[in-house]
C-alpha cells in the first residue's frame, strides 16, 4: 500500500512540475505574442508619422512656391506703384512672351511613340479647388502643357511646358513660368487623375500637383 502511495506521490510532483512548466511556457509565448503585437503597432505608428511627415513637406514647398508667386506679384504691383492695370497690363506682356517661346522637350529617352499611348489631352482642373488648371495638347506621345492661374484677379498664363508621355501614362515635360524661371515636371496619369512633381531650379521649389479631368 505504501508502494502505491509512493507512486502516487511521485505521479503527482511530475503533475504538478508539469503544470508549472506549461504555465511558464505558456506566459513565454504571452510575453513573446505581446512583443510582437507592440513591435508591429510601433511600426505602424512610425510609418503614419512618416506619412504626415511627407505632407507637411508637400505642403510646405506648396505654400513655398506659392508664396514666390505672391512676391513676384507684388513686386510687379509695386513697379507702377500700386496700379494694378499698369501691373495687369505688364503681366500680359509676360504672359505674351511665354506664349511665343515654348520650352524645349526633355530628351525621349524611353519615350517610344510604339505602343498605346493614353490620350490624356485636355483640361484638368486643379484638385485643391484653387481656380487653377492645366491644359494639356497631345500628337502622339509629344505632349505640351500649360497652366492657367489667377494674378490680381485675372486669369493668366502662369506656365508652360513640352514634353512625352509613355505607354503606362507617365510624363516628362521642361517647363517655364510667367516670371521667367524654368524647370521640369513629372508626373503620372491614371484615369482621369494626374498626379505629380513640379521642380522648379531657380527658386528649388518641389510642387506637388494633383489634378483631375
Amino acid at each position: 500500500m505504501d508502494g502505491i502511495e509512493s507512486i502516487i506521490g511521485k505521479y503527482k510532483i511530475v503533475g504538478i512540475i508539469v503544470a508549472i512548466i506549461a504555465v511558464v511556457v505558456y506566459f513565454n509565448r504571452y510575453q513573446q505574442s505581446e512583443s510582437e503585437k507592440g513591435k508591429a503597432e510601433l511600426e505602424k505608428q512610425v510609418a503614419e508619422i512618416e506619412v504626415e511627415k511627407k505632407k507637411l513637406e508637400l505642403e510646405k514647398q506648396r505654400m513655398e512656391y506659392e508664396n514666390f508667386k505672391a512676391e513676384q506679384e507684388k513686386k510687379v504691383l509695386s513697379q507702377y506703384g500700386g496700379d494694378e492695370t499698369e501691373a495687369v497690363n505688364d503681366l500680359r506682356e509676360r504672359e505674351k512672351y511665354l506664349k511665343q517661346h515654348q520650352p524645349s522637350a526633355p530628351p525621349s529617352g524611353s519615350y517610344s511613340s510604339d505602343g498605346n499611348i493614353p490620350n490624356i489631352a485636355g483640361k484638368w482642373m486643379d484638385s485643391n479647388n484653387t481656380g487653377a488648371y492645366y491644359l494639356i495638347e497631345q500628337n502622339g506621345n509629344q505632349i505640351t502643357i500649360t497652366e492657367y492661374s489667377y494674378f490680381l484677379g485675372e486669369s493668366f498664363v502662369s506656365a508652360s511646358g513640352a514634353g512625352y508621355v509613355d505607354a503606362a501614362g507617365n510624363a516628362t515635360v521642361n517647363y517655364q513660368t510667367l516670371f521667367g524661371t524654368t524647370g521640369q515636371g513629372t508626373f503620372r496619369i491614371r484615369g482621369n487623375v494626374l498626379q505629380g512633381t513640379f521642380h522648379d531650379q531657380n527658386t528649388g521649389a518641389i510642387v506637388q500637383v494633383s489634378a483631375r479631368k
